[in-house]
């Protein structure tokens, strides 16, 4: 990205807080539930909601263990948590752009678009004004989906940063769940399809050529032997 896309980029991560901001106070009554959690656990007593009391009354674990840093840290909870619904608004508007760059076979402009387009949701900007894990699971989400489709176009990718977002956005809601059975199946019939293919030490060298003339990388050759024999 050149440094005008850059700029872009900034603008609209300052439109996503402004938008945030625009809804003044109006944390929900979840985040106050939840902050609960996060200063009983933080003192010792679990992820109980009453001293004493073993009820798991919550369904988002990572966004009540980020909320027991500003007990630790004895800072205000509500100044915190407002700031971190702000970050959360940025993180979701770049991923959402991400996941347009990566589609669109890496334009810009469906990048800086997109990302524009959601940071002018009320909804999305709402949830984060709120206090809500909303955007975080968002986040996890899409930049899950980006980085998996990046990693199906590049056999040869390093990582499997997919799959640890996708465990992050199930730490944060329990429909997390649902959304990994969708890559989980694409990679079940890639696999199978796979399974059925023999390839000869000539056939990949002559794919590896092809790759290299394309400018993709000659390490996935590696991935070939491993995986497709």
């Amino acid at each position: 990205m050149n440094k005008s896309t850059y700029v872009l980029v900034a603008a609209i991560a300052a439109l996503s807080v402004l938008h945030v901001a625009s809804f003044g106070f109006c944390l929900q009554d979840d985040t106050y539930i939840g902050l609960r959690y996060s200063r009983n656990f933080s003192s010792g007593e679990g992820f109980v909601y009453n001293s004493g009391e073993r009820v798991e009354g919550y369904t988002n674990f990572l966004w009540i263990v980020i909320g027991t840093v500003p007990f630790l840290l004895e800072i205000n909870p509500i100044v915190y948590i407002r700031i971190i619904g702000m970050l959360t608004a940025i993180l979701a508007t770049i991923a959402s752009g991400k996941l347009a760059f990566v589609v669109s076979g890496k334009s810009r402009f469906a990048f800086v678009f997109r990302s524009f387009i959601f940071a002018c949701i009320p909804f999305a900007m709402g949830e984060a004004a709120m206090g809500l894990e909303t955007l975080l699971f968002l986040f996890f989400v899409l930049y899950a989906f980006s980085s998996y489709i990046a990693e199906i176009q590049d056999s040869g990718r390093r990582g499997g940063y997919s799959g640890l977002l996708l465990a992050l956005a199930y730490l944060t809601r329990p429909e997390g769940l649902a959304v990994v059975l969708l890559p989980a199946t694409v990679d079940l019939l890639r696999w199978l399809r796979m399974k059925n293919r023999k390839w000869t030490g000539r056939q990949l060298l002559e794919r590896e050529r092809e790759r290299e003339r394309d400018g993709q990388s000659l390490d996935s050759l590696h991935y070939h032997i491993l995986y497709l024999e």
